[in-house]
C-alpha cells in the first residue's frame, strides 16, 4: 500500500540535527523531534559506531501531514539510498521512501547494499501537509542500531496478542500454537530462531489493519511489549479486509511504538468455511505468520499479483505470467497468493539466500 511519493528538491542550508541517546536494551536508540524547514526538509545526524551493523529509522508526523525518507548519506558523502531512485521503479526495495504518517527504513536492506561505516551518517526527511505541499511541521524520529557478530543467524522476538476474545477459544489457541511451530520451522532454515516471549490478550475494540497507519492501539501495544518485539496480533478477522489471511504494518516494520507496529492475522480466514482448523489450515496459518512477518523484516513479494512488479533480489526469478510464476515461485514463502487445487494447498516455505540475507539485516533480528 503505497501513498503517492512527492518529490522534493535538494536544498542547501538545512543543517542536520543530532539526536538524543535513549537507553533501550541491547539496541542503541537515538531519538528526537525535528521541525522541518518551510520547504519541508528535516535532517538528522546518525553517529554510527564501529560495531554497528544495521540501523532502523522510523519517522512519524501527525495526520493529515505525511513524511518519507528522502535519502540516507554515508560519512564519505555517498548517497546510499534515494527515494527518487525507486519512485517509479517496477522493483521493490523498501517502503521508506513513500509518504505516510509513519515511514520506516532499514539499512542495509540486502547483502548487495553498502554496509554501515563508522562516522556520521545523515538522514533526510520530507514533510508535507494534507495537500502535499511542503510544510514546516514537527516530525518525531527514532533510530535503532544493532551490533551483530554475525549476519548469518539471529533471533526474532515475538509478542503474541489475541483480540476479539480469541484467547478464550481453545481450538483457536491450539491452532495458533501449531502455527507458531510451523513459523519457527520455516525461519530455522535461514538461521533465525523465533522466540515467543509473550502471549496475552488485548482488551479493546476491533483493530484496523496496521498497514493503514491509523490504529493507535498498535502504538499502545508496542509500548507495552517494548523494543525489539515484533507484535503478532491474532484477530477474529481484519476489519475491511475480509479475504486477507494477514497484513503487515509496513515493509520494513517499525519496532518503536507507532500505528504500524504490528503484524495482524485472521482466524476466520485461516479456519475456512467450516470454522474448524484442519492440519492444512494450521500449516497455512503458520506460513501466513512467517510471510507477513517476512514483510515486517523487509521482504517484498518476489512478484506482485499482476506479474508486473518484482523485488530487487537477484535469486528470485523475474517471471511475468501466471504459469511461469507458479512454476518458478509458487512454493516461495513470499509468493503473493496461496496456491490451491481441489481443496489441497501446496506448502509455501522456500526462502532464497538473498531473501534470508534481508531478514538477517533487519535491525530487530539480533
Amino acid at each position: 500500500m503505497h501513498p503517492a511519493l512527492l518529490l522534493l528538491p535538494t536544498l542547501a542550508g538545512c543543517s542536520a540535527e543530532r539526536l538524543d541517546e535513549v537507553a533501550e536494551g541491547d539496541l542503541r536508540h537515538l531519538s528526537g523531534v525535528l521541525t522541518s524547514s518551510k520547504r519541508g526538509i528535516a535532517r538528522a545526524t546518525i553517529p554510527v559506531e564501529a560495531t554497528d551493523r544495521a540501523l532502523l529509522v522510523t519517522a512519524q508526523t501527525d495526520a493529515p501531514g505525511a513524511v518519507h525518507v528522502r535519502s540516507l548519506t554515508a560519512p564519505d558523502h555517498t548517497e546510499v539510498f534515494s527515494s527518487t531512485e525507486w519512485n517509479d521503479s517496477p522493483y521493490n526495495k523498501t517502503n521508506g521512501g513513500f509518504l505516510s504518517t509513519v515511514a520506516t527504513l532499514n539499512w542495509p536492506v540486502s547483502a548487495d547494499d553498502p554496509g554501515l561505516e563508522e562516522g556520521d551518517w545523515e538522514i533526510e526527511l520530507g514533510v508535507v501537509d494534507a495537500d502535499n505541499q511542503y510544510v514546516a511541521q514537527d516530525v518525531a524520529i527514532d533510530v535503532l542500531l544493532k551490533q551483530d557478530d554475525s549476519l548469518d543467524d539471529g533471533r526474532v522476538h515475538v509478542a503474541v496478542l489475541f483480540t476479539d476474545g480469541a484467547e478464550d477459544d481453545s481450538e483457536a489457541r491450539d491452532a495458533v500454537d501449531g502455527a507458531k511451530q510451523r513459523w519457527a520451522e520455516i525461519y530455522a532454515a535461514i538461521g533465525i530462531e523465533v522466540v515467543f516471549e509473550q502471549d496475552s490478550a488485548y482488551d479493546g475494540s476491533a483493530l484496523e489493519a496496521p498497514a493503514l497507519a491509523v490504529e493507535q492501539a498498535y502504538a499502545t501495544i508496542a509500548s507495552r511489549t517494548g523494543v525489539p518485539h515484533v507484535n503478532l496480533v491474532v484477530s477474529e478477522d481484519i476489519v475491511d479486509f475480509a479475504d486477507a489471511y494477514g497484513i503487515a504494518g509496513d515493509i520494513p516494520g517499525p519496532l518503536v511504538p507507532s500505528t504500524r507496529s504490528a503484524v495482524q492475522v485472521s482466524l476466520l480466514d485461516a479456519a475456512g468455511i467450516d470454522g474448524h482448523f484442519s492440519d492444512q489450515d494450521i500449516r497455512i496459518l503458520g506460513e501466513t505468520m512467517a510471510h507477513e512477518s517476512g514483510h515486517f523484516l523487509g521482504l517484498f513479494h518476489p512478484v506482485e499479483g499482476d506479474w508486473q512488479g518484482w523485488d530487487v533480489l537477484d535469486d528470485t526469478p523475474e517471471c511475468d505470467s501466471t504459469r511461469t510464476c507458479l512454476d518458478e515461485l509458487g512454493t516461495n514463502l513470499m509468493f503473493p497468493v496461496t496456491v490451491c487445487s481441489g481443496g489441497t494447498c501446496i506448502e509455501q516455505d522456500d526462502i532464497t539466500a538473498d531473501q534470508g540475507a534481508v531478514t538477517q539485516r533487519y535491525t530487530g533480528t539480533e
